[in-house]
């Protein structure tokens, strides 16, 4: 188990519920259940773990949550959060297995392009254009 900190950067947007705006283009995300809209974004990056996070963050928010008037989320509720994590020998083991399938699809891909090309040749001699007919 790492806590999230040790290998991963986490940091909040910088804005606050008075940046919403009705009907913008980004989902905006406050201390709240209801999901706001905006139209900026704080950073360019990608969310990470949303499958660990959906499975296993709201029970530690539950667990840890300020009470006052709406449910809090704490930054260190985020960056101190344990995660299973293979070890490197594991990883390397996973990613090999992830690269072994990414070259199966594009040689299935690839094959699946030249069956598709065949079948149109096939098609194109079983019925021949008008022109081809009457010669």
């Amino acid at each position: 188990m790492r806590e999230i900190a040790t290998f991963a950067k986490v940091t909040t947007g910088g804005k606050d519920t008075q940046n919403k705006i009705e009907g913008g283009a980004y989902p905006f995300f406050v201390r709240s259940q209801t999901v706001e809209r905006i139209n900026s974004y704080s950073f360019d990056g990608e969310a990470v773990f949303y499958l660990y996070f959906s499975e296993h963050f709201n029970v530690r928010r539950m667990r840890m949550s300020a009470k006052n008037s709406v449910d809090s989320v704490r930054m260190a509720m985020i960056t101190e959060m344990p995660v299973l994590m293979p070890s490197r020998p594991e990883q390397q083991r996973i990613a090999a297995c992830l690269t072994s399938l990414d070259d199966l699809i594009t040689a299935q891909s690839a094959k699946l392009s030249a069956l598709k090309t065949h079948k149109r040749g096939l098609m194109q001699q079983l019925f021949p254009s008008s022109a081809e007919a009457n010669a």
